[in-house]
């Protein structure tokens, strides 16, 4: 019933192609359903202003290794 799917796995792309087919339909959906950030997206872009060694209760670190991008 399922062969379909795994089937791409035996190919080393297979998995990537799933991965990014994934991250496209949210990218889609995400641009489709409104501009609005939720909350934790709203508290990373407020307190990733600038750096700090803790931001409310949260450790920064996924803060940090956002930066780059």
């Amino acid at each position: 019933m399922t062969d379909w799917l795994f089937r791409g796995f035996s190919r080393p792309s297979g998995p990537l192609l799933l991965l990014a087919g994934y991250f496209l339909l949210q990218w889609l959906l995400r641009i489709n359903m409104g501009s609005g950030f939720e909350l934790d997206e709203s508290e990373l872009l407020l307190f990733g202003q600038r750096l700090q060694l803790g931001y409310s209760a949260s450790p920064p670190l996924y803060t940090w290794l956002q930066i780059p991008l």
